[in-house]
């Protein structure tokens, strides 16, 4: 889920993403953010590229465009997570977990709280559920045998691949078809609406 003000200074509650008031809205639903994961892996398919449109279709846009898209955007991210985590088998707190450790690699559970706000109990008590689960596990950091990190399982990693496989693959079709100089437009945009959004949260919950 998106946070982003509207062309009319409208705000979405973070409440509405995982059901958790000390939980942060991120900035890309954990869905997207795993099926980006899942492209990186994933060849093209021919059916999947061939349904990516060879040109542009829609006429120039206005400010109060693209501020409607990006709520229907975010409105179909949000229905995403729904999704992944009822395919999942998990509550949505624990599917941005997994989007963390997918996204960024083995995380301490400290490094893994911080990110979700959660207190030390809260996230021990995820970590439990999601190694049950077999999605989550404890190890050895490989560079610090004192430390424990928490990183993906084997079956955590095949279940990725078959939720978000065909998504990570239509993305990256689509994205081939836009030229570097279109998709250095998307990028840049994209890292601004962050940082605004980023901006907006932290003076939000400074006057709090």
């Amino acid at each position: 889920m998106i946070e982003i003000l509207d062309c009319q200074g409208r705000r979405k509650s973070t409440a509405e993403l995982t059901g958790d008031r000390r939980t942060p809205t991120p900035y890309y639903s954990a869905g997207v953010t795993i099926a980006s994961r899942a492209a990186q892996s994933n060849s093209i398919t021919a059916d999947a590229e061939a349904s990516m449109p060879k040109t542009p279709t829609s006429s120039p846009a206005s400010p109060e465009d693209v501020a409607l898209a990006i709520r229907d955007f975010d409105a179909s991210l949000d229905l995403l997570d729904q999704a992944a985590a009822a395919a999942f088998g998990i509550g949505r707190t624990d599917l941005r977990a997994m989007e963390i450790v997918s996204r960024s690699g083995p995380r301490t559970a400290g490094e893994i709280a911080a990110e979700l706000n959660l207190t030390t109990g809260a996230v021990t008590a995820l970590i439990d559920r999601m190694e049950k689960a077999d999605y989550l596990r404890r190890s050895r950091n490989t560079s610090d045998r004192r430390q424990v990190v928490i990183e993906l399982t084997p079956n955590a990693k095949r279940r990725e691949q078959r939720v978000f496989g065909p998504l990570g693959k239509e993305s990256a079709a689509m994205l081939r078809r836009l030229s570097g100089a279109e998709r250095a437009v998307i990028a840049d945009f994209l890292r601004a609406v962050r940082e605004m959004t980023e901006r907006a949260r932290k003076g939000i919950e400074a006057g709090a």
